[in-house]
Parts: structure tokens; C-alpha cells; sequence
């Protein structure tokens, strides 16, 4: 009991070091020490981080941490493109996957209804004994202050366009560079706010582009009636301009090549995802980006509450294979 106890202090001792450590990190998304978890959930670390005893050859046996559970949501499927460049980078974790699709797409709804949405998701995750939560969608995170976050007992990490990251890497190209959001996103103060520190020569432009979202719930990401929406909507820009665009929908990740086959030179892309879940890395004890095991991620898959059927899987298979189409398009 006591090499327990110790085992797991030890653990919350190098928690604490890393979120030590990160605070003194700029995120490499846009969001900064407001993401991190309040101490709530360190006071529960023993109780979720369960050792289990392992055979190490040793007389005496040793213990090791049982692999993280992950919760990640998004409206719908567009935070699958997160969960895909999660198990890259996590292999041997386990995630719960929530795609509240009753209440698709979020970027058409008030800020209180999206609240809301965001308190139900979080609470059924944490119910499914998630150890962090991810929320997958630039909308969701726009309305979960750090306040809102606070009131949850494990880490939550959220999601924002890449801005900062979008200016440091083109900024020098003489070119311009567009952020593709939700109406919501593009709406929010917290974009704005963000553009204000980052964008000091004013070479960003919004565009908000909700239809997209629908066509990836339909699971269309080749029919004419994308790009030709896509057309309508960037005639009011001189794409000779762009450098690159920034994706600020998860749902938009989908739609690399119909971008790319619109703008009348190679465009480049940027997103938030990975930075997001470097970002789960810091806040997070031990090393998740183990490699050593095969391949031993598993995902459990709810659709607003109910475990996924048959067609919803079919439809998440289909998905993983578009996201592994566009994966190197950038």
C-alpha cells in the first residue's frame, strides 16, 4: 500500500513540475496558461492515475501507471480529425469519442446554447472515467471561459485557430493569410482579441464558411457543390493574395484538396490540432508519446449519448480514410 501511495504522490509531483514548466511555454496553438486545469484534479491524481503491479523480473515486481483515457467532443465529426492526429502522436492511449450530432452544427447556435452543450459533453465524459478532455471545435472552446472550466475535476484542453502560428510561419512572404471559421468563431471576442496581439501588420482576413460543416456531416467531401460554394464564397478576395489558409473548424480538414483546387496557386494550410494536443502532453504525467508497444489505441464512440451503430461507424471509417487522404497536405 505505502509503495502505492508512493508511486502515485510521485506522479502528482511531476505533474506539478510539467504545469510548472508549461506555464512558462507559449502554447503552440494560440490559448496560454488559461488552459490548464485548476487544482481540483491534482487533489484527485491518486484516485485516477491506478497502478497496477507488473512483472519486471525484479524479486520484489514494480509497478507501472495504467494507460490514460482521453475524452475528446466536438458538434459532430469534425473533431475526428483531432482524434486521427491523436492516435499518431498517442499511440497506446485509450479515448472516448463524442460526437454530439443531435445538436450539429454548433456554429448556428447562441453562445448560452453551446454552454450548455459543452457542460452536458464534458459531464458524460467524465462520467466514461476520462483522466483529460479535449474539446475538438473552435466553436465549443470559443464560449468555455477559464471560469467554466474551472468547475470540472480533470484537465480541459480547447481548441483555437492557429493564428499565431499561421503569422510566424508566413508573415515574411509578402502575402496574406485567411482564417475559415464558423460564424461563431470569426464572431468571437476571443479571435479578435487574439488577432489584436498577434496580428500587428494586419495580414489576416476571416471568412466564415458554415455550409462546409454540413457537407462533412453528410459525409460529402467530393461533390461539385463544395467547391463551387467555395468559389461563391472567396470571390470577394483576390486569392493571388494568399499564402495560406488557417483552418479554424476541425470539420474544415476535410476539405484540404477542394481548397487547394480553388486557389490558382498552391495553398498551405495550418491548424490547430497538434499544437492542441502538445499542449494535452504538457499537462499530462509520463510520456504518452510512448512508441515502444504496437499500436494499442482504442476508441469507444458515442453519438450524443448512444454508442455508435453500425452506420455510424461506417460513417467514422470513411472519415479516418478522407483525414488519411488529406493528412500531408499542408
Amino acid at each position: 500500500f505505502l509503495r502505492c501511495m508512493y508511486q502515485a504522490l510521485s506522479g502528482a509531483g511531476d505533474l506539478l513540475r510539467r504545469r510548472k514548466e508549461a506555464s512558462a511555454v507559449s502554447s503552440e496553438t494560440d490559448a496560454d496558461e488559461e488552459r490548464f486545469c485548476p487544482a481540483p484534479w491534482l487533489r484527485k491524481m491518486p484516485d485516477r492515475c491506478t497502478l497496477r503491479e507488473q512483472d519486471t523480473g525484479k524479486e520484489n515486481g514494480g509497478f507501472e501507471v495504467i494507460h490514460m483515457k482521453i475524452g475528446i467532443f466536438d458538434s459532430g465529426i469534425g473533431g475526428l480529425s483531432v482524434l486521427h492526429r491523436a492516435m499518431k502522436m498517442m499511440p497506446n492511449v485509450s479515448f472516448v469519442y463524442y460526437a454530439d450530432t443531435e445538436h450539429v452544427p454548433y456554429g448556428e447556435k447562441t453562445v448560452q446554447q453551446i454552454r450548455e452543450f459543452d457542460e452536458h459533453n464534458l459531464n458524460f465524459l467524465i462520467d466514461q472515467g476520462v483522466d483529460a478532455v479535449v474539446i475538438a471545435c473552435n466553436t465549443a472552446t470559443s464560449v468555455a471561459t477559464k471560469e467554466f472550466r474551472a468547475g470540472f475535476p480533470v484537465p480541459i484542453v480547447g481548441m483555437e485557430p492557429a493564428v499565431k502560428k499561421a503569422v510566424e510561419q508566413y508573415c515574411d512572404t509578402g502575402k496574406r493569410i485567411l482564417v475559415a471559421a464558423t460564424p461563431i468563431t470569426i464572431a468571437s471576442d476571443k479571435l479578435h482579441n487574439l488577432l489584436e496581439r498577434v496580428d500587428k501588420e494586419h495580414d489576416v482576413d476571416l471568412l466564415p464558411l458554415p455550409k462546409l460543416v454540413r457537407f462533412a456531416e453528410k459525409g460529402d467531401f467530393t461533390s461539385g457543390g463544395i467547391e463551387a460554394y467555395l468559389c461563391e464564397e472567396l470571390s470577394k478576395f483576390d486569392l493571388e493574395d494568399y499564402a495560406a489558409v488557417v483552418l479554424g473548424c476541425t470539420h474544415f480538414n476535410y476539405f484540404k484538396q477542394n481548397f487547394r483546387n480553388v486557389f490558382p496557386e498552391e495553398i498551405h494550410f495550418v491548424d490547430g490540432n497538434e499544437g492542441t494536443l502538445r499542449q494535452l502532453l504538457r499537462v499530462l504525467p509520463g510520456d504518452l508519446t510512448d512508441q515502444k508497444e504496437e499500436n494499442s489505441a482504442s476508441v469507444q464512440y458515442f453519438f450524443s449519448g448512444v454508442p455508435a451503430d453500425d452506420a455510424q461507424i461506417e460513417l467514422v471509417e470513411r472519415c479516418m480514410k478522407r483525414l488519411d487522404e488529406m493528412y500531408d497536405i499542408v
